[in-house]
């Protein structure tokens, strides 16, 4: 299916959320939106100053978020894939509902096997590979840009907006006990647990394409209590952390094409 005339855009950002109520509130200060596409998945155009955005929605887990993240990168070759929505914070982080956390890197936390003693195993501790190797990259890790990461921890903290940086774990299953949410804290020292974001990550690198990512936290992770959720609360933070960062993405980002 072919863009709209007048679609195209230079050198976007381009986001991806897993449902439409995560990305309202931006689209809503924007200018536009447009409306791109609708398959294989919905794209809308905006713009936040000089910045050139587009906004996927790719649906709930990794192999969705793989998917918008393989088409954004094909169609529209974007300098910078973000994965943005709520996440849950682990236990011993210090996040309540509302705050806001940036990944230093995203951790595929349940890509991998049991051993013989019940206990996970990176599948990349055997002879399997999710990606191909690289110097320094650790099993399951995958990074975002730090040079993007660096410049909005700067311009947020000039700004005073708080907001904590940490790894990141995107699973497969979302955790619904304690001791599976002590237990994934214990091995990977995440701070916030999503199903999306990791699959972004994955993608980004595979093309080459600079990863950014930003979460309102909407819950603790554990026992699972949907009274206690504040997810618009934690969605609309996200978006007003990285709207301003739009608004910023001169010093934020690379330029185009850079």
């Amino acid at each position: 299916m072919d863009c709209p005339e007048g679609s195209k855009t230079r050198d976007p950002v381009a986001i991806i959320v897993a449902v439409d109520w995560e990305s309202g509130w931006l689209l809503g200060q924007g200018a536009g939106p447009t409306g791109l596409l609708k398959k294989p998945f919905p794209v809308k155009h905006f713009k936040v100053g000089d910045a050139e955005c587009l906004v996927a929605v790719s649906g709930v887990g990794k192999i969705n978020a793989a998917g918008a993240a393989t088409f954004l990168a094909e169609r529209f070759q974007p300098r910078t894939l973000v994965s943005m929505g709520i996440g849950g914070a682990y236990p011993g982080t210090g996040l309540l509902p509302g705050d806001v956390v940036l990944a230093s890197r995203e951790i595929l936390a349940d890509e991998g096997v049991l051993d013989g003693r019940g206990r996970f195993r990176p599948i990349e501790e055997g002879k399997l590979r999710l990606v191909a190797a690289s110097a320094g990259r650790k099993p399951n890790h995958f990074p975002v840009c730090r040079t993007a990461l660096s410049r909005a921890r700067t311009l947020l903290a000039r700004d005073g907006r708080a907001v904590k940086v940490g790894p990141f774990l995107t699973v497969s299953t979302a955790t619904g006990t304690d001791e599976r949410a002590l237990q994934l804290r214990a091995d990977w020292r995440g701070l916030c647990e999503n199903m999306e974001g990791g699959a972004v990550a994955q993608i980004a690198g595979r093309y080459g394409i600079d990863f950014f990512e930003v979460r309102g936290i909407s819950n603790a992770v554990g026992r699972r209590n949907l009274r206690l959720w504040k997810k618009d609360l934690a969605a609309r933070h996200a978006q007003q952390v990285l709207f301003f960062l739009l608004e910023n993405s001169g010093t934020w980002l690379k330029g185009p094409g850079g």
